[in-house]
């Protein structure tokens, strides 16, 4: 999460677990919108995650849209779905269902996206996107 800015928090999974999902909301440093799922594996200290990168121009048509500015886009997201914050001890597939709300949500505003991975050989996001 280090590498965005503007960045609102959505939801983890369970943190009593090795193995945690966190997603975020925010821009990078291209002023692209980052709709974020990183996993971070506690027992192998390993990271990975999965990106729906909408470049700017989108972004900002999808503000005009929600009728709100860049800066407030991330948090607007968030409100959509807020309720995931609430799960006590979420698990991978509560994480799943927030980033496809997501995904669903922006599809439709007609918002279209990239999906990147980091690494690019993990598969915990294979049946996400």
């Amino acid at each position: 999460m280090n590498d965005l800015f503007l960045t609102t928090y959505v939801m983890n999974t369970d943190e009593d677990c090795s193995i945690v999902q966190d997603i975020f909301i925010g821009y990078n440093n291209k002023l692209s919108l980052i709709i974020r799922l990183e996993q971070s594996d506690y027992t192998n200290d390993e990271q990975c995650h999965l990106d729906l990168v909408v470049k700017k121009e989108a972004a900002y048509r999808l503000s005009q849209r929600l009728k709100v500015s860049m800066v407030q886009l991330p948090e607007r997201l968030w409100r959509e779905v807020s309720d995931y914050g609430d799960i006590i001890n979420a698990d991978f597939s509560d994480a799943a269902s927030c980033l496809c709300d997501l995904r669903d949500f922006i599809e439709r505003y007609g918002c279209r996206y990239k999906v990147k991975r980091k690494p690019a050989n993990k598969d915990f996001y294979h049946w996400i996107v």
